[in-house]
């Protein structure tokens, strides 16, 4: 009884400190997309634990059901977040010319299965334990496994896509920063996966644990954000974000003659796949009297 008052006063707390962390980083950038995604992801989790909280606050079959199906749509946290990291680790995936893509293979996906879930009863039920009225996955259902499957290759993929920028980026802010973000993310499923596979299959009903792991999630955001300046503009950090929005085609090189970021409009005019451009020396794509007058 301890456990479940606690796990559902967490609801509440992550409901506020998602809001508020939210607001605060679109407020520091309104016009960067990873504080747009970042916010969009953070106000999904908002509203996915206030419905929680009132699905443990009902004591009738009606208001269980009303408030699970009003918080189904949260596999389209799963995909936000994965959305975030994208941006958020300069992947080429993240153009705006490219929200097609991640429109039909997550976005598209991640709609269907909260609709399923929200108008049907074929992802999850509600039953009385004894107790109380209370929610369970149906196991036995094709829909409920292939939705936790959607959500589990997002968040390995999530994974991979930070901890490749972990280990990539040089010692300093940045490699700190992606550090936190990677282990915020890590916790926050781990504490999603005893919820979504391990608890349901044990047959235990309790509130999620994943709004916990979403706390301690905040919580390395806001460290990065005030000790290593997470979501801060700089002019070492703000060439990417501006040439990506120019129309013209435009390289960034360093003393060394190696490319450090390009935006679409370079990739069209040397016919060179997307994201391809960056760590590529410039003599090899200019010819060598234009590099040596630049």
């Amino acid at each position: 009884m301890i456990l479940e008052t606690l796990l559902i006063f967490t609801c509440l707390v992550s409901a506020f400190i998602t809001f508020g962390l939210g607001i605060y980083v679109y407020a520091k950038n309104p016009d960067t997309k990873t504080a747009i995604i970042f916010l969009a992801a953070m106000a999904t989790a908002t509203y996915w634990a206030l419905g929680e909280f009132f699905i443990w606050q009902s004591t009738r079959y009606e208001g269980v059901r009303f408030w699970l199906n009003f918080s189904s749509f949260w596999p389209l946290l799963a995909v936000l977040t994965l959305h975030f990291i994208l941006a958020f680790t300069s992947n080429p995936l993240s153009e705006r010319r490219n929200l097609p893509l991640l429109l039909a293979l997550l976005y598209l996906p991640a709609l269907i299965f909260s609709a399923v879930g929200s108008f049907t009863e074929t992802m999850y039920t509600v039953v009385f334990d004894g107790a109380r009225w209370v929610y369970e996955p149906v196991l036995s259902g094709p829909l409920y496994l292939a939705s936790a499957l959607f959500v589990v290759i997002v968040m390995i993929w999530a994974i991979y896509l930070i901890v490749s920028a972990w280990f990539r980026s040089p010692k300093g802010r940045t490699r700190r920063q992606n550090r936190l973000v990677c282990l915020g993310l890590l916790t926050a499923i781990g504490f999603g996966m005893i919820s979504g596979i391990f608890l349901p299959v044990m047959g235990v009903n309790t509130p999620n644990f994943i709004f916990i792991g979403i706390v301690l999630f905040s919580l390395c955001i806001t460290v990065a954000i005030l000790r290593y300046d997470l979501f801060t503009l700089k002019p070492e950090t703000a060439g990417p974000d501006i040439i990506a929005t120019m129309p013209d085609g435009v390289l960034l090189v360093d003393p060394d003659g190696r490319i450090t970021s390009a935006n679409a409009a370079a990739d069209d005019i040397f016919k060179i796949p997307a994201g391809s451009l960056p760590g590529t020396a410039i003599q090899q794509i200019l010819p060598e009297g234009i590099c040596e007058t630049i």
